[in-house]
């Protein structure tokens, strides 16, 4: 079994009446949601109410930890990934519809049996049905043209990804020169819609000193409502109250020590740059 209580779950929907649910999940820039469980169709004689009760219950809770197990660790990252997956219970039958967003569009389509077990699957090439075969193009001069547009575009497109976290790392140096050091990590929570998502949260600061912090706090929180002995206190300060949004974090820096890097402004001046000369085609 692929994964546990799923087929005993999915039973008992069915045994309530339900015939297929749908979950939907989106995520880009290192960010993500999973949305709660959909009743799209029921058999007749059956109480909506009562099926969509268990969705919001334990039933829908596993269903949505399927869904993480599915996708695995870090699924939000990159550019663009949205899909459904479909409990059909008529034909007991999941069928999971991907589409990624890189500067092509690939659909994929994998369909598993009630326990979870992988049956089939399938890619489709968004270049294979969208871009025209040698024949129809004008010119072999047309062709590299082309190819070259997309080099300079993905070129741009890794630059910018590449150089993220360390970007928003430097903007943050300069924005809070009294910070000395802080530790990042992922955690999953419900939005306001209901969903599951992920958010960056802090789980460790250091200042360069007392008096730096008791300084930063006054000039962040003029109605003196935040806890500074707290690391949440900072979260909110630091993050949820107009201050640095930590989205566009790698994997890589997560749940590790950074520390105020020597001449911030020098080294993002320097980044950018690099980037402007990406961005006229000097490097490619």
């Amino acid at each position: 079994m692929a994964f546990q209580n799923l087929e005993t779950t999915l039973d008992t929907l069915k045994t309530l009446g339900a015939s297929t649910v749908e979950i939907t999940y989106f995520g880009s820039g290192d960010d993500g949601a999973i949305e709660s469980p959909t009743l799209k169709t029921f058999f007749a004689g059956y109480d909506e109410e009562t099926i969509e009760e268990a969705l919001a219950d334990q039933s829908g809770d596993t269903l949505i930890a399927f869904v993480e197990h599915l996708l695995g660790f870090g699924w939000e990252n990159g550019t663009g990934l949205d899909g459904t997956i479909i409990f059909d219970l008529t034909t007991d039958k999941i069928t999971h519809n991907q589409e990624e967003e890189v500067i092509q569009c690939n659909y994929n389509e994998e369909v598993y049996n009630l326990a979870g077990d992988l049956l089939s699957s399938k890619t489709d090439n968004w270049e294979d049905r969208m871009l025209p075969s040698p024949s129809e193009t004008q010119t072999e001069n047309d062709e590299s043209v082309s190819q070259q547009q997309k080099e300079y575009i993905r070129s741009i497109e890794n630059k910018l990804r590449e150089t993220s976290t360390e970007r928003f790392l430097l903007d943050f140096w300069i924005k809070y020169p009294e910070v000395e050091s802080i530790t990042l990590g992922k955690t999953w929570g419900k939005n306001a819609e209901s969903g599951w998502t992920t958010f960056i949260e802090l789980k460790d600061i250091e200042f360069i000193a007392i008096q730096a912090m008791e300084d930063l706090k006054k000039k962040l929180d003029k109605t003196d409502q935040y806890d500074i002995n707290s690391v949440s206190g900072w979260q909110e300060l630091l993050f949820e109250d107009g201050g640095v949004s930590p989205e566009e974090i790698s994997e890589n820096y997560l749940d590790k020590k950074l520390t105020h890097t020597e001449n911030p402004e020098q080294t993002l001046k320097e980044m950018m740059i690099e980037i402007a000369k990406v961005i006229n085609g000097e490097n490619c």
